[in-house]
């Protein structure tokens, strides 16, 4: 045949991948065919090329195999916490009760501080179990999400005025505005919604030992959409720490664990409940001046 001189535009290479029997046992071979033509283009010849891909397909089964052993280990560890975090919850609920009959019992100073202690440190292990909860939730893929009319108004007084007596408690200004062109509701999740702001307020109080925090609620610009903006005056984040934010119990530095206290499940939850409603959520802090965490549902 002449020298083979160039291929025509249709003359496309064909790739495919069978599994052929050789002197060494069974191979995975793949094939790419490409048709030469001489400088006339007339058809010359037919040029195949094989690959032993034998290891690379191995390869791929053995992750195909390990990520789907990871991912069955993930949803079993997801509903054994959901599982765990429900029985908690119930005796937790007991105790609680029982604390509330006993500080309407006659108890002398010292009792009824034990008994303060008790019911404090009894809510915060409950928050920290619905935490927990609906963490495992989302991850087991068993989060069902409602959409019918929210009131705007009503949720933020009833968020602000829930977190009122400790941000009187801590000296700092609790307020919230609602943009008048918003209409009266809009469509969501009431659950999610309040306990996403309930992560962001109650983040925001712990972060900030003085000066404000603020909840502001708007219309997106260009979008049907309303903007939960929570913003503080508290100690800030360092830019490096903001991409890990909103992994499960990750804080942004090791110290404020010490120091503040918490799990570090809040904001991956709120990224969850986010995500899971089809929204956004953007963060923008200045290091020792604060934060605003700003969700668009």
């Amino acid at each position: 045949h002449p020298a083979p001189a160039s291929t025509a535009p249709g003359d496309a290479a064909q790739k495919y991948t069978q599994c052929v029997q050789t002197a060494m046992g069974w191979r995975w071979i793949t094939w790419e065919d490409q048709i030469i033509r001489d400088d006339r283009g007339r058809l010359c010849e037919i040029q195949s090329v094989g690959r032993d891909v034998t290891e690379w397909h191995r390869l791929e089964a053995a992750l195909r195999e390990a990520r789907d052993r990871a991912e069955g280990a993930n949803r079993a560890k997801s509903m054994f916490l959901a599982t765990m975090s429900h029985e908690i919850r119930t005796p937790m609920n007991c105790v609680l009760g029982a604390v509330e009959l006993l500080s309407q019992s006659q108890l002398d100073t010292d009792q009824r501080h034990l008994v303060e202690v008790i019911r404090h440190s009894g809510e915060d292990l409950v928050a920290i179990v619905d935490d927990i909860l609906s963490l495992s939730k989302v991850e087991a893929g068993k989060l069902s999400l409602e959409r019918v009319p929210v009131p705007i108004t009503p949720l933020c007084d009833n968020l602000v005025s829930l977190f009122q007596p400790k941000a009187e408690a801590q000296g700092i200004s609790l307020t919230y505005a609602v943009d008048p062109h918003l209409p009266a509701a809009f469509l969501s999740d009431p659950q999610r919604l309040r306990q996403l702001l309930l992560n962001l307020i109650g983040n925001a109080l712990k972060f900030t030992p003085a000066g404000s925090v603020h909840l502001h609620v708007a219309a997106s610009p260009d979008s049907p959409q309303v903007c939960f903006s929570v913003i503080d005056t508290g100690i800030g984040i360092p830019p490096d720490k903001i991409p890990t934010l909103f992994d499960a119990f990750v804080q942004a530095d090791s110290s404020t664990t010490r120091r503040f206290g918490g799990t570090g499940l809040g904001l991956a939850i709120v990224d969850r409940f986010v995500r899971a409603m089809g929204g956004s959520i953007q963060v923008d802090s200045t290091l020792g001046q604060g934060s605003t965490f700003c969700v668009t549902l």
